[in-house]
């Protein structure tokens, strides 16, 4: 019975993100200059340290990426969706910098069940853009059917912040 109660509560969350996104047509606005690889990824001779809080304020909602560490193409982070009016979610963010795109695992608890999704950001001057796009449940975690279909909404930029604390 807990399974069918937590596949009903995924599919209902990722039915409200799709109603969230599909209800402005603002969201899918891209950029309409493309950024030059030195942009979107460091060359061979700079490290990847892009440590460091990164925040998207939308409307009263706020979104942090906290990038702790990294290492080689590694990194540890600490994602925070911080929203207001529904339910808010926080956890632990792993996974790979490749090409400029972080791309990793989110683990996360919520309504009580721990839950695993993937998540991709693409790191774009100096900023994260979220990717989003289909998910297939594999083993229990949330994974994005294709990198290749996801959208970059740039209504989802994380900028530079000093402050990656939940709202007060």
């Amino acid at each position: 019975m807990t399974k069918n109660l937590r596949i009903l509560t995924v599919a209902l969350l990722l039915v409200l993100l799709s109603a969230l996104i599909w209800k402005s047509p603002t969201l899918f606005s891209m950029p309409t200059s493309s950024p030059t690889s030195s942009e979107t990824s460091p060359s061979p001779s700079q490290t990847l340290d892009f440590s460091g809080c990164y925040v998207n304020w939308n409307d009263t909602n706020k979104y942090v990426l906290n990038i702790l560490s990294t290492e080689k193409e590694r990194f540890k982070a600490f994602v925070g969706y911080y929203n207001d009016g529904f339910d808010s979610s926080s956890g632990e963010y792993v996974g790979t910098y490749e090409n400029g795109l972080l791309d990793g695992l989110y683990t996360f608890i919520a309504e009580g069940f721990d839950n695993q999704r993937e998540l991709v950001f693409k790191f774009v001057a100096g900023k994260f853009v979220a990717g989003f796009g289909d998910y297939e449940i594999v083993d229990g975690v949330e994974l994005l059917k294709s990198l290749e279909s996801v959208k970059w909404l740039t209504k989802y930029t994380y900028s530079p912040s000093n402050n990656c604390d939940p709202p007060k």
